[in-house]
């Protein structure tokens, strides 16, 4: 009867207990973290979106103690139960996340996270747990558009700089073909070309001139060299009247017979000689005409080849600067139409990547308390203890008081 008092006695105080106990709710809600997604119309944007936060890293940010500071004081708990710290608040607070594959290369966690919110009434935890998963998704909305939008600006920002560049580019070449200009060093280029054949076809024309004239004088030389210098020439006396006048007169009497058949030996220049000497002449002429003109179209080429080195040089040096000047422009106009299309895909990312973590369902008022869960079970469980304890204590006891029998008495 005693042992029975003993647990009776035990599951009333457990009972009591039970019923003193203040009730606890525990209200919960599912986020779901997932990539944003885009039509299939639209353009890949993956690269500018940010990764996903991993489910750890989710944890680890809701137990934050920022966060869990801001859910205690936006969640009204701590206006409402003055003598609760944020210590006792966080053991309040808990996350489950679920494991889809767990191999020895990867764990594959699902993207639902559940939020845990325990407390004394069904309202209060409903809103904690709302306000907690509120504040997670505007934190990581922050997050992943600081990140879309710092891509988005750097990419604008690289833009800016390369259409500047390519302005920059675009002015220098536009400068550089006015104060040099290609096509006109080339047209000079070629002109002087065709001015240096013709001055080769006149050399060439010359030189031939000068070989005949030089050709024609040698031989003049050699014929003169063959002819006498002078002739001598026999005139009958009596054959010049002007002669046989003049005796006539002197003597005053006409000429005896015997006078008229003497004859006058005279010495004269060669005229055949002395026309080859004038061929010379002329020839010597035409030959030193033909020399300095030679020599005054040589230098004239000379000087047109020089003219054409400076312009080759010179179109040699502005076809590079020019060629430099143009793929510069060219490349900073494919950057530039890249940037273009990429400036476009983030500032679209930027605005698409809100919404990929998100609340997947509201929270519910629960409707039934999870501390103390069973009061029945409680007073059974007060009694058995009690029953046991008794047992033990009324069990010891009648084994230490009952007397032990004499030695030798049956």
């Amino acid at each position: 009867m005693k042992i029975l008092g003993c647990a009776v006695g035990t599951a009333l105080v457990a009972g009591v207990a039970a019923l003193l106990v203040p009730k606890a709710y525990r209200a919960s809600t599912d986020l779901l973290v997932l990539k944003p997604t885009f039509k299939e119309s639209e353009a890949d944007f993956s690269e500018f979106v940010p990764e996903t936060l991993s489910m750890p890293t989710c944890e680890l940010l809701l137990m934050s103690d920022g966060l869990v500071e801001e859910v205690f004081a936006k969640s009204g708990v701590g206006e409402e139960e003055k003598e609760l710290t944020i210590e006792e608040f966080r053991r309040n607070l808990d996350t489950k996340t679920r494991v889809e594959r767990d191999t020895s290369y990867e764990t594959l966690y699902s993207p639902v996270i559940t939020l845990y919110a325990t407390a004394r009434t069904p309202e209060t935890a409903k809103r904690i747990v709302d306000t907690w998963a509120g504040l997670f998704v505007e934190r990581a909305k922050e997050i992943q558009f600081f990140e879309a939008s710092n891509a988005y600006e750097f990419i604008r920002n690289e833009f800016d700089d390369v259409e500047k560049s390519l302005q920059g580019a675009e002015e220098m070449l536009r400068d550089f073909e006015l104060e040099n200009n290609v096509d006109r060093i080339k047209i000079e280029k070629e002109k002087q070309e065709q001015l240096l054949t013709q001055l080769q076809a006149q050399v060439a024309n010359i030189a031939v001139k000068l070989a005949a004239t030089e050709d024609k004088l040698a031989k003049l030389e050699e014929e003169k060299s063959k002819l006498p210098t002078t002739l001598s020439l026999a005139k009958a006396i009596t054959e010049d009247a002007m002669w046989l006048s003049w005796i006539e007169q002197k003597r005053g009497e006409p000429l005896p017979e015997e006078l008229k058949g003497a004859s006058l030996i005279t010495q004269e220049l060669n005229p055949t000689r002395i026309a080859i000497e004038q061929e010379i002449v002329i020839a010597q002429g035409e030959v030193s005409n033909y020399r300095g003109e030679l020599r005054m179209t040589n230098e004239k080429i000379e000087e047109v080849k020089r003219y054409i080195e400076t312009l080759q040089q010179q179109l040699a040096e502005a076809t590079m600067q020019s060629n430099r000047l143009t793929r510069d422009v060219t490349d900073y106009t494919t950057t530039h139409e890249l940037l273009v299309t990429e400036r476009d895909k983030a500032k679209i990312a930027a605005g698409r990547t809100m919404g990929d973590v998100r609340v997947w369902a509201p929270a519910v008022l629960p409707e039934k308390a999870v501390f103390p869960r069973n009061k029945k079970l409680v007073v059974v469980l007060g009694f058995l203890i009690g029953f046991v304890i008794s047992s033990g204590y009324f069990l010891a006891r009648y084994t230490v008081t009952q007397p032990q029998a004499a030695p030798g008495t049956g």
